[in-house]
């Protein structure tokens, strides 16, 4: 699956194997500035600027869930390849970690300074290893455990 995401429009994805583009979500409320899918779920979760994370069902296009994912802007989101978490960088400096089902925060980490309008700039979990990274606009990078 291939999805996009536009500054001010619907986020679409391309199903390659059998599916023409279908509209996930139709919100032009807010720039996307993320987009990443689960590798187990039918689950997308989009970053926005308005501070918003939103889980979407790939099945039926649906937004399942919304909700203040950061003080500041949303700027980057990974799904944890070891389980149900999530995780959620943003622009307030901080990461977070959050459980996919219940969608609660389960770690809240001040990882980065400010400079200018930007924070954390992206997360990324390691595909074999129990570790988040984190990188911001304070020029550094970070591996929490």
């Amino acid at each position: 699956m291939v999805s996009a995401g536009w500054s001010v429009g619907p986020i679409s994805s391309l199903l390659l194997s059998s599916h023409p583009t279908s509209l996930v979500d139709g919100t032009q409320a807010t720039q996307v500035n993320h987009i990443t899918t689960h590798a187990n779920l039918p689950l997308l979760c989009t970053a926005h600027e308005d501070t918003i994370i939103r889980f979407m069902d790939v099945g039926s296009g649906k937004c399942v869930h919304s909700q203040v994912g950061h003080v500041d802007s949303v700027s980057s989101l990974d799904f944890s390849p070891f389980g149900d978490a999530l995780a959620s960088g943003g622009h307030d400096g901080s990461v977070r970690v959050w459980d996919v089902r219940t969608y609660s925060c389960l770690q809240d980490i001040m990882a980065h300074r400010r400079k200018g309008d930007e924070g954390v700039c992206c997360v990324q979990y390691h595909p074999t290893l129990p570790w988040l990274g984190s990188s911001g606009a304070d020029s550094v990078v970070k591996i929490h455990s």
